[in-house]
Order: C-alpha cells, then structure tokens, then sequence
C-alpha cells in the first residue's frame, strides 16, 4: 500500500487524525514455535514502512497482539483484511511490526494440529515471542533498507492486551535479550479470575465470554472431561457440548436462539454458586488454572520493570471497568509493576482502543524517548480521550 492508499485507509477507517509518513508492505509467514514442549507451525504477519531509497533507516519495533476474533484456522487474523488494519496504522508511521496469529489459528497451509489456547498466559507469549525471532530473516528477504532495532514495544488490546502482559511477563525467562522498553495493554482482561468474577457475580454482555476460555483451559490443562462442573450439560442448555462445537466452526459465537438471561444459563449453579459466595478457591483444579491465567496470581514471578500503559473502557460491559481498576490497584501494590492508567469516559470495549489511540502513541513516543512515567501506579479519574466521539464524550 502506497502513501496515497495508506492515507485514504486511515481516513476510511475512522483514524483520519493520523497522518501517515510512509506507504507499508505486509507479509504473512509461517514459523516454528512450541506448545508444552512440542513443535508446532504458527502464523504471523509482518508489517514494515516502505523505503524505496535513500539510507538505510533503523526502525523500533511493535510485537501487536490482537484481541478475539475467533478460535480455528479459517479465523486467523491474517486472513482479514480488517486485523491487518493497525498493524498498517503502525508501519505508516514508521514502525516494523510482527502481528502474529496465535497457535491454533494458521493463516495458511499446513492446518493447526493443536486447538487454539484461548487466554492461556504461557503458550500466547511463547509462540508471539518466537514469532519476533523470524523479522530478521523476513526483512533479509523483503527490505534490505530496514534495520531493526533492539527496542521492542509490546502492544495489544482485549485478548491481545492479556497476551501484553503475559508476553511481557514471560520475556526475561524466554528471550532474555530482547530489550522490552513498554508495554501497552488496551482493555485488558488482565485477570481471568478477577473477570471470571465480574461477570458471574454481575450479568452482563461479557458473562458468556469466559466459557470460551474455561473450554480452551479444559482442553490444554487436560481436563476437559470436567467441563461439565463450570459448564452447563444437558437440558436446556448442553452449553458444555455446544459451545466446543461451535468455537471450532464459528468465528463469532452468537447464542440468541437460547434463552439466556442469567449466570446460571451458561454456567453450573453449583459453580456460580461457589463464586458469588467467594468459596470456589476450594473448587479445583479450576480455580488453578484461572489462577495461573490471571495476572498478580500466577505462579510466574515477574523479573522485569518494563512501564506499563493500561487503559479501559468507562461504559465496557464485555470486561466491566469496575474489575479492570480493581486488578490495576493490585499490580501496582503487589505487583511491583510502574503503570500508567488511562479511563475513556463513555467508551464502550472496542471504542476503548480506539478512542485512546492518540495517547497510545504519545505514550510509546515517550517510551522511545526515554521519559519517566508522569503518574506511575497512580489511577487517574475517567477523561473523554482524544479520539472520543465529540457527540457521545466532550
């Protein structure tokens, strides 16, 4: 895409308040990671700015992971031309970006051999830290005019923004020379517990969500055949049946032919009992395995001191903002992490990355300047962020 068609996207896209310095080329790639210590391919995208002359120019670089969008090969983020959307945004403004796909989620040929482990902290940053190793070879290939540099910043929202903080986590152990210098976690469901609670406790939007990564958990912990204890079976709802059947199918879940209008509809009363009455830390091996899957309670101890920028939704009932700033008060006092808090006023989940677009680069500019954070670990009051609808946010 060249700087006339970059710019014309961004404008298209809703993103017109950038202004792009360079046309970008994506490739797509398949690579060898692991998972649990055994091989498997994996896809990724590769995003670069377009240098066409002149010296050569060292670039920093963006590991971007996407949130949700689905569970199978056939939803692989590479094969939509809307998840190729911001890592383009990015490369424009001079950015090398590696997007990867996720384990279980080829873009091409061979098919995945493994399910994709949904919201599962040490496969995600595993495979997306193995997808970085493979940009040199990459840019060998296809642009012999970019460096990049050993600066890395780890970028991600929804899914991808617990796939930030896991990555980030996991770095030092798995690859101890990358020089992180900022993380960027965007609507993050940082705690599968803290969410798993939320919604549960609360109805909402977002109570389906974690049966998704409860079946993933099952799946890739060993103990599916205990879904049925979290996950209802039977009549009316054999949801411990349907809703495996359909992640391997579908893209996007939609459930409207049941009728769900409460926690227990989707989940076992004996589970959403336990939870709402805080005693389901008994509840093993799940509250285990969530556990591990939640950051300030996995068992990973954290070795790095790489800044944070966490930012949420005010009006986000897919991952209520209530929680969110509840997990944000305990990584910085128990956690040890230096964070800056960003709330979108009246931002819904996805207007929530996208509203906060402008202080996400301004934040990362920052980062690669060099400057100390401005309000570390203190969590400011709600704003209207820069790229919020003047009609819904002034």
């Amino acid at each position: 895409m060249d700087l006339d068609t970059m710019t014309n996207l961004l404008v298209v896209a809703g993103y017109n308040f950038i202004k792009p310095e360079y046309g970008v080329s994506i490739y797509k790639y398949m690579y060898e990671t692991q998972d649990r210590g055994q091989k498997v391919q994996a896809t990724a995208m590769i995003a670069f700015p377009v240098v066409e002359s002149g010296p050569t120019i060292a670039a920093p670089v963006v590991l971007w992971l996407h949130g949700t969008c689905g569970w199978s090969d056939k939803c692989a983020a590479s094969k939509d031309i809307m998840w190729q959307i911001m890592p383009a945004v990015m490369s424009s403004l001079g950015y090398i970006v590696v997007a990867p796909d996720y384990i279980g989620m080829n873009g091409m040929p061979p098919p995945s051999v493994v399910p994709a482990p949904y919201m599962i902290g040490e496969s995600t940053a595993m495979a997306s830290l193995d997808a970085l190793r493979e940009m040199d070879v990459m840019l060998s290939i296809y642009s012999s005019r970019l460096i990049p540099e050993n600066r890395v910043i780890i970028w991600g929202a929804s899914q991808g923004g617990h796939a930030t903080l896991f990555t980030e986590l996991y770095a030092p152990y798995y690859f101890p020379e990358l020089n992180v210098i900022g993380a960027v976690a965007l609507i993050p469901p940082a705690s599968a517990v803290k969410w798993l609670e939320s919604v549960i406790t609360n109805f909402c939007s977002g109570t389906l969500y974690p049966s998704f990564f409860t079946v993933a958990y099952s799946r890739w912990y060993g103990y599916f055949n205990l879904l049925s204890e979290v996950v209802t079976s039977g009549p009316p709802n054999d949801f411990a049946s349907i809703i495996p059947d359909l992640m391997g199918k579908e893209c996007v879940i939609d459930l409207h032919e049941y009728t769900i209008t409460k926690s227990t509809d989707i989940y076992t009363g004996d589970f959403v009992q336990k939870v709402n009455n805080g005693s389901w830390t008994a509840m093993q091996p799940w509250y285990c395995i969530f556990a591990e899957n939640s950051i300030g309670l996995t068992s990973v101890k954290r070795e790095s001191s790489t800044p944070v920028f966490y930012v949420t939704a005010g009006k986000d009932e897919l991952i209520p903002v209530a929680g969110s700033r509840a997990v944000f008060d305990e990584m910085c006092a128990e956690g040890g992490y230096q964070m800056e808090y960003l709330e979108c006023m009246e931002a819904n989940h996805v207007e929530g990355g996208k509203w906060s677009l402008p202080e996400q680069l301004e934040w990362v500019k920052d980062r690669l300047a060099g400057k100390p954070l401005a309000n570390s670990c203190k969590r400011t009051a709600p704003i209207c962020c820069k790229a919020s609808d003047p009609g819904r946010c002034e």
